[in-house]
């Protein structure tokens, strides 16, 4: 577990979040009534991570307005959060950050009581090591990062991680701006451990990744990057988060197809925390009581294509879906998967320098393609890894 000193520290390294607003559902701009106050819920959350229908529904049903915001990267929803922690109410973060969210005391506890559909979860996805009691957040989806893929480009991909490093995909491949999803990707094409602590583990995922981006100019970026390059072709094989390579086939070319490979694959698992400075406590109960319904968590998982951890739900949703393998993940080959874990400070820091290193060089060849690199990011890639080098730095 991380060090409380150095997670308030990386804290105050942060800086400038996501300020852009989803326009995901149409919310009710009407004036209320006199003497009555307008009730909503500020939710924070990956772009587009609800069904449209849902959001409306539950508007319609508690008479509660969404305010949705999105962000795109983990990064960009720390720095927000940490600015501005009175901005929101429920927050969607993953597994890996809760622990940490947890230790800095940005969260509010979980009234329980106040949940009628709490019973609908499948307790597979309860009492984690990152909150055991689930004291502090509550599983909306889950799913697995793999391989996405033009099977029309790409007929004969393997099973392997080790595609992403062969040289027929020279200027073709795309890797997560997510530090911990790049490195597990080199990690288990090594077939060492997700979670490994070892430095000759973590010099050599680094060295591989290095490796990648020099000989193969492997691109990077986050999940809509994946989605538009595998879609106009111009990625042929990238790390794929398993939704999003069947909304991609959806919506930007049927020959995206995806696959979990034989190393096994990150697991990840979002859930709902609630900010422990909303004024807006029973509205982000409500919220998170109705997400939970049968109904509501298909609708999310259908919309998405992400597996749910709702037990209730399941008979709900699509047979595509439930047949789908990749999707509903047998244990055989769930039993080769892992969550990402928090680990040392040592490994921290290994994994900062690495990555500042990869993505600088990915940034110096690509600055007309990226627009340019934004100052903020760039410097938080530095204060990061100088933190955890001990050399100070200042904020991203």
């Amino acid at each position: 577990m991380k060090n409380i000193e150095i997670i308030a520290i990386l804290f105050l390294v942060l800086g400038q979040g996501c300020t852009r607003t989803v326009d995901q559902a149409e919310t009710k701009n009407e004036t209320p009534p006199a003497g009555k106050t307008e009730r909503v819920v500020r939710v924070f959350s990956w772009e587009e991570y609800f069904a449209p229908e849902v959001l409306e529904a539950f508007e319609k049903d508690t008479g509660i307005r969404v305010d949705y915001e999105g962000f795109s990267t983990t990064d960009e929803m720390i720095a927000q959060l940490e600015s501005e922690p009175e901005k929101f109410d429920v927050i969607v973060a993953d597994d890996s950050l809760i622990a940490m969210l947890k230790e800095l005391r940005v969260l509010l506890r979980i009234d329980h009581t106040k949940l009628k559909n709490l019973g609908n979860l499948n307790e597979k996805y309860l009492n984690l090591e990152f909150d055991p009691g689930n004291g502090y957040s509550l599983p909306y989806l889950w799913g697995t990062t793999g391989i996405g893929y033009r099977s029309d480009l790409l007929p004969d991909p393997g099973t392997s991680w080790n595609l992403l490093w062969e040289d027929r995909l020279k200027g073709k491949v795309m890797m997560y701006e997510e530090r911990h999803e790049a490195f597990g990707a080199a990690l288990l094409r090594r077939k060492a451990d997700l979670n490994s602590d070892l430095p000759e583990d973590l010099d050599q995922a680094a060295t591989d990744l290095l490796d990648q981006v020099t000989r193969l100019d492997a691109h990077y970026g986050d999940d809509a990057d994946v989605r538009e390059g595998l879609g106009d072709g111009s990625i042929w094989a990238a790390m794929c988060y398993s939704g999003d390579a069947y909304l991609a086939a959806e919506e930007k070319n049927e020959n995206i197809a995806y696959f979990i490979p034989e190393e096994g694959a990150p697991l990840w698992l979002d859930s709902f925390v609630i900010s422990r400075d909303t004024p807006h406590e029973a509205e982000a109960l409500a919220f998170l009581d109705y997400m939970m319904l049968p109904e509501a968590a298909a609708g999310n998982a259908n919309y998405l294509w992400y597996s749910t951890p709702n037990k209730a739900a399941v008979a709900l949703l699509n047979e595509e879906l439930r047949e789908d393998e990749n999707i509903v993940v047998p244990d055989e080959v769930l039993a080769k998967c892992s969550y990402h874990l928090i680990l040392s400070a040592d490994r921290q820091k290994r994994i900062n320098i690495a990555m500042r290193d990869v993505l600088r060089i990915v940034r110096d060849r690509e600055p007309a393609e990226s627009g340019g690199e934004d100052e903020s990011t760039a410097k938080g890639d530095d204060a990061l890894a100088d933190l955890k080098d001990g050399s100070g730095g200042k904020d991203e």
